[in-house]
């Protein structure tokens, strides 16, 4: 069977885990594309494509990445990827069709991550728990439609 061809349609699965940590980082960081782009002189644009995968990430740009936003470059790799046999069951997986976002993915949305930073400034445990209650209002309110 001839070998997969990777392509900007087709992105390798390495690559957009890459840029999915890329996202996780930026956003745990508080910063928008369009200000980690402004740190490192290029468009917002390229930090989209970086981040979906479309456009590869350099070792280079890695390195200038985690420089600047001062955490280790290994945080854009997946452990599994530290051996060969954990690599190519990382990458049959990733060809295979996409899972729904597991609960510590969810996690990392940019959603999530402004919920609990709000969750995080209440300090008042009764508005803490008012923001949980809302919360679930809305999950009953979608489910009821």
């Amino acid at each position: 069977m001839p070998e997969k061809q990777f392509s900007t349609q087709n992105p390798h699965p390495a690559d957009k885990l890459a840029g999915a940590r890329l996202r996780q980082v930026r956003l745990e960081h508080g910063l928008s594309q369009e200000k980690l782009a402004e740190m490192l002189g290029i468009t917002f644009q390229q930090i989209q494509k970086y981040e979906n995968g479309t456009n590869r990430l350099s070792v280079s740009r890695i390195h200038e990445i985690a420089r600047h936003l001062a955490v280790d470059a290994g945080v854009f790799f997946n452990p599994q990827m530290d051996d060969a046999t954990g690599a190519k069951a990382y990458l049959k997986a990733a060809e295979a069709k996409p899972a729904p976002l597991e609960f510590a993915d969810q996690l990392k949305t940019r959603e999530a991550i402004e919920l609990l930073k709000a969750l995080q400034q209440l300090t008042n445990p009764a508005d803490r728990k008012k923001l949980v209650e809302l919360a679930k209002q809305l999950v009953k309110a979608a489910q009821a439609k």
